[in-house]
């Protein structure tokens, strides 16, 4: 029996070595690495069951080398190799170190009751292995849980300790130790492979090159692992997740919490953007850009800003622009924009496009801080400092470029005809796009509002406006009467001259004595048989002295 148990252990140490070169090249460590760290530490934990099992047992119960407790150190032998592969998965060499010792101890635990007590097949062995099994159920995952895990994982611990126990009693029930090979050794191993076909499932895997996706399904399997634990990173979810009432929140809160800086057992944390977002995050020595879509975070990763790629709208409601003429305006102005992207634009069915080192420019490398500093009333000092965000920062870069443009220009000249806004809009929005591309933001438009000078220069420029116009009217007018007189004359000295001609007439009549009331109504009708159509007769032009005596005639 104890050479079976020494063959077997040898075996145990190879399959160790092997699943450690497998696993040191898939985490890209070196398969020799991980060969010398598995294979090490299981033969390491095999000497370790030699010498703390096997050595008192030949001193105490010689006899109990040939009985069937004897398969529980077997069985406990090629346990090893299975919990040292999932510790150097998980955290490498303490990893598998740690796992690797407690599952010493719990064998040995579960060892030495029925071989002290008889064997197995005495009721006082059967039920001191029970109760040891029951016993390192309950508190060998506490033990474990405060020591490694920061008192977390005890439920999942406990379930697959008795899980891995009843497996194993079923099979060696049914066929002893052709059992443990044919049921329980297959269905560990159905178990695990099943978790790992899951987590596949469980997270929204992309199609990508073969390399990447089997880094990624690694990964998957892992956070798998380590969620049922709890000892996971942090989870995020990354969407619309502004609201009223998260505003002033530069980060969303984690779905899913965790501890970044947890050492043993941990990990990875998962980011799942949506096309619309990348996330920064940092180790507090880099940056790293993730991209839309499922991205797995390492130890001290964590989120340091979320980035929205669609284009942003920031409004500035009135900026005191000072005219030439020193005349104070206001202007409505509108700034938007979006992370740089070297001119792509979006495409269906993928996500908005984006370029990282704009958004490292944008969130990081071209931060503006807002330092405060006052005293409150108690003559205490308050210090304020705060991190601009990203799509803020056209409104502290803007107005200063709009107040410059307005300078080269007087009241008068922005509200002179051929509205000069088109020019004002046209520059500034050239002086933004090329004042903000170092911050990697790109502008795509930019405009004012009408120019609003002060209410008082408004009136006197209302009331300038009225004295013109009454001024163009009055010498409108001036020229209409003007016209209309000229227009005029010609008619009226035709009619005096025709009128002249006519009294002229009358008065010549020598012959006709006419009375006086004859005389009057021959004048009434001269007058009115005035014509402006009607040419004058062409009769000599009478002399002043002609007409006088003729007058005097007359009467």
């Amino acid at each position: 029996m104890v050479i079976t148990l020494l063959v077997e252990m040898g075996l145990a140490c190879g399959l160790a070595a092997a699943a450690g070169y497998a696993l040191g090249r898939l985490k890209g460590v070196g398969g020799g690495k991980g060969l010398a760290i598995l294979g090490g530490i299981t033969l390491f934990m095999e000497a370790l069951t030699g010498l703390l099992g096997l050595l008192p047992i030949v001193l105490l119960q010689p006899q109990a080398l040939e009985r069937p407790e004897m398969t529980i150190l077997e069985i406990a032998v090629w346990t090893y190799v299975l919990a040292g592969a999932v510790g150097y998965f998980l955290t490498e060499m303490i990893g598998a170190l740690i796992v690797e010792g407690f599952a010493v101890l719990a064998a040995l635990l579960c060892f030495f009751p029925p071989a002290l007590l008889g064997g197995l097949r005495e009721w006082p062995g059967a039920l001191g292995l029970l109760i040891a099994i029951v016993l390192v159920g309950i508190l060998g995952p506490q033990l474990f849980s405060k020591a490694v895990l920061r008192g977390k994982g005890v439920k999942p611990l406990s379930l697959v300790w008795f899980w891995f126990c009843l497996n194993c009693l079923i099979g060696y029930g049914i066929a002893e130790r052709l059992g443990l090979l044919l049921i329980a050794a297959p269905a560990v191993l159905i178990f695990w492979g099943f978790l790992y076909f899951l987590s596949g499932l469980i997270l929204p895997l992309e199609n990508e090159e073969r390399a990447r996706q089997e880094h990624h399904r690694r990964q998957a399997f892992r956070s798998l692992i380590t969620f049922a634990l709890g000892t996971n990173y942090p989870y995020y979810v990354i969407e619309d997740w502004k609201t009223q009432e998260n505003k002033d929140q530069e980060k969303p809160d984690p779905r899913v919490p965790g501890n970044a800086f947890s050492q043993f057992l941990a990990g990875p944390g998962i980011i799942l953007n949506d096309c619309n977002h990348v996330a920064v995050t940092t180790t507090g020595f880099r940056l790293r850009v993730v991209p839309p879509g499922l991205s797995f975070t390492e130890k001290y990763e964590d989120l340091y800003a979320v980035v929205d790629l669609r284009p942003q709208l920031r409004i500035h409601e009135g900026i005191k622009a000072e005219t030439q003429d020193g005349i104070t305006v206001t202007i409505f102005t509108s700034f938007p924009h979006r992370i740089g992207a070297d001119g792509q634009q979006p495409t269906l069915g993928r996500s908005y496009p984006f370029n990282r080192d704009a958004v490292l420019d944008a969130v990081f490398r071209r931060t503006l801080i807002e330092h405060k500093w006052e005293r409150d009333e108690n003559k205490q000092a308050r210090e304020d400092i705060s991190k601009t965000p990203w799509d803020e920062l056209v409104l502290i870069i803007g107005p200063p470029i709009l107040k410059e443009i307005i300078l080269n220009y007087t009241c008068n000249g922005l509200h002179a005809p051929g509205d000069p806004r088109v020019e004002i809009a046209k520059t500034f929005r050239e002086r933004m796009r090329e004042a903000m591309r170092p911050y990697g933001i790109e502008m795509v438009g930019g405009g004012i509002s009408d120019i609003m000078p002060p209410d008082k220069i408004v009136e006197q420029r209302i009331q300038n406006w009225a004295a013109s116009w009454q001024r163009r009217i009055e010498i409108e007018i001036g020229r209409t009467k003007a016209e209309r007189i000229l227009q005029l004359a010609p008619v009226w000295t035709q009619a005096q001259l025709k009128m002249m001609v006519t009294l002229t007439r009358i008065l010549e009549r020598e012959a006709v004595q006419l009375s006086d009331e004859a005389l009057v109504f021959q004048l009434i009708d001269a007058l009115t048989m005035v014509e402006p159509g009607e040419e004058p007769a062409q009769l000599p032009a009478p002399s002043e002295g002609d007409l006088i005596t003729g007058m005097r005639r007359g009467r």
